[in-house]
């Protein structure tokens, strides 16, 4: 063949799990001479889906998200060191109409004591195990007067030192009152489980 043509094919298999196993058996493999690049189809119909319980189980993500259309797949992530829930999932639903209408209802949606958060995903992120697992943590429920990020940015140095922080208001809707709410964000360099240290840390907030 040409040596500046570029062929490639869409294959369809099972499910997410057969798919998976394709690109860890050929991803970078020799076809015919050939280095070969196997990743997934880009989808539009992939969320990510946060601050969920940590006691929400897998079998209750999935009835949760299962409602709003036909599923391909859906799982929660686990820490590496305890086992527990991480408070977040995936979805990817069949159709996008069935994605859209899961954002736009689950998004801000109370669950016990929390509220749902829903991005798109891009489905090529979760190719590789470590990208499933967040350097950023949401910290909801501050309290009204701290809302200085390079304080917050200060207090959780003394552990491990945020790249980034942002202090953004909200609102939370109950009986019909609108009540101010504040949280962050903090985004690290590495992925870790939240230590006793940083546990501290929020609790003096």
């Amino acid at each position: 063949s040409h040596p500046l043509l570029t062929t490639f094919a869409f294959v369809t298999l099972l499910n997410g799990d057969q798919a998976q196993d394709a690109i860890r058996s050929l991803h970078h493999s020799t076809v015919r001479g050939r280095l070969i690049n196997v990743t997934l189809q880009p989808t539009d119909s992939l969320l990510c889906v946060t601050n969920l319980p940590h006691t929400f189980t897998a079998q209750q993500f999935e009835e949760l998200v299962r409602s709003y259309g036909n599923i391909e797949r859906s799982f929660l992530v686990y820490s590496e060191l305890t086992g527990q829930s991480k408070g977040y999932g995936f979805v990817e639903y069949m159709k996008k109409d069935s994605a859209s209408r899961a954002r736009s209802e689950l998004l801000g949606r109370p669950l016990g004591d929390r509220s749902l958060m829903v991005q798109w995903m891009d489905v090529n992120q979760l190719s590789q195990e470590e990208n499933l697992h967040s350097k950023c943590l949401c910290v909801d429920r501050l309290p009204l007067d701290l809302c200085d990020s390079e304080e917050l940015t200060q207090l959780f140095s003394e552990t491990y030192k945020p790249v980034f922080c942002q202090v953004s208001p909200s609102s939370s809707t109950l009986d019909t009152v609108q009540t101010p709410v504040l949280f962050f964000f903090l985004h690290f360099t590495l992925i870790f489980s939240v230590p006793p240290p940083l546990c501290n840390n929020l609790r003096k907030l």
